[in-house]
């Protein structure tokens, strides 16, 4: 049985009108018995709706989609979606891209402010050997591919 930790979800249950002599809130076309699948319902309310093309699974990735893009860590996701490999839920890191590089920013800004700027004059030094090596080898490398 799962538990329902959204006050607002528990105020709409609480506002389905009951059945007589059945348990359950949401039921089943069977006497005592709870709702087994939602394919025919939600066709009906989708038809209403004039929504085509919906399945439950997109509401799924919709709800997953969204706390991604709040910012909810994907164990949370992974938790409220019921996803019992991590894999699944790591489709939706793409979601948390812009929160990851706003977090980044942040975090260089704080360490930034710790430490002042301060203008560093090197000394002029003649380039070492393995330098002038290296440098050689960079200037001939791209002469090569311009020659392409």
């Amino acid at each position: 049985m799962s538990v329902i930790e959204s006050s607002k979800a528990l105020e709409q249950l609480r506002a389905i009108p009951r059945i007589a002599d059945n348990p359950y809130i949401i039921c089943g076309n069977k006497t005592q018995r709870h709702l087994t699948g939602v394919r025919e319902p939600l066709r009906r309310v989708l038809k209403r709706a004039g929504i085509e093309n919906l399945r439950v699974h997109d509401l799924r990735r919709t709800v997953g989609s969204w706390l991604a893009q709040d910012g909810v860590s994907l164990h949370l996701i992974g938790q409220v979606l019921n996803h019992r490999d991590t894999k699944t839920t790591a489709g939706y890191a793409y979601f948390q891209t812009g929160q990851r590089r706003e977090v980044l920013a942040t975090h260089g800004q704080r360490i930034f402010a710790l430490t002042p700027v301060r203008p560093c004059a090197a000394p002029h030094r003649e380039p070492t050997d393995a330098q002038k090596l290296l440098a050689a080898d960079i200037f001939a490398a791209t002469m090569l591919w311009h020659d392409h």
